[in-house]
């Protein structure tokens, strides 16, 4: 990887980044042979995507950190006010 960062100017966290994002996606896939790893494109098809320069599809774009945290602490807060309506129903119960 640090190969491919050199190579593309990079900082090896960010190549590293983007290679998981590849293989997660299943377009890339990894193997580690004497310390080193090597990645290999699972489609050679993706080839002809990039050359032609068509936009990545939405469903392919990673959220950025921040919007996976916020979207957490949306569903969190959801939970929370739907135990804040179930405690109020109880509540209700319990004083009639």
């Amino acid at each position: 990887m640090s190969e491919i960062a050199g190579h593309l100017k990079r900082a090896p966290q960010t190549v590293d980044f983007h290679l998981k994002i590849l293989e997660n996606a299943g377009l890339v896939s990894s193997s580690s042979e004497e310390g080193k790893v090597f990645y290999q494109l699972r489609d050679r098809s993706v080839l002809k995507f990039l050359r032609e320069r068509r936009p990545i599809p939405a469903l392919h774009h990673p959220k950025p950190p921040h919007e996976i945290v916020e979207d957490a602490m949306n569903e969190i807060l959801k939970k929370l006010n739907e135990i804040e309506k179930r405690l109020e129903n109880i509540e209700k119960k319990l004083t009639q």
